[in-house]
């Protein structure tokens, strides 16, 4: 969708994105912007990024990786995996 602040996209697919692709979607590898853009969340810590990712699992996927995560000029990458339902 996007990165470093800007959409690969017209703004309007963000909305589709977030209510028709993540829930049929079994892993999800979305960026720092893409994840925050995903779960109206500000990510700025780790534990931010853990909450991004019991969010994006509440909408569907089974498998979270939010990638390029800059959190104090450190760059993480949060993976999150949870059983099928």
């Amino acid at each position: 969708m996007g990165d470093e602040g800007k959409l690969y996209v017209p703004e309007d697919l963000v909305s589709v994105y977030r209510e028709k692709v993540v829930p049929v979607a079994s892993m999800l590898t979305p960026n720092q912007f893409e994840a925050e853009l995903l779960t109206k969340l500000r990510i700025g810590s780790e534990a931010d990024g853990r909450k991004a990712c019991n969010i994006l699992h509440a909408a569907g996927p089974s498998k979270v990786v939010i990638t390029s995560i800059n959190i104090d000029g450190n760059l993480l990458l949060i993976g999150s995996h949870q059983k099928d339902k």
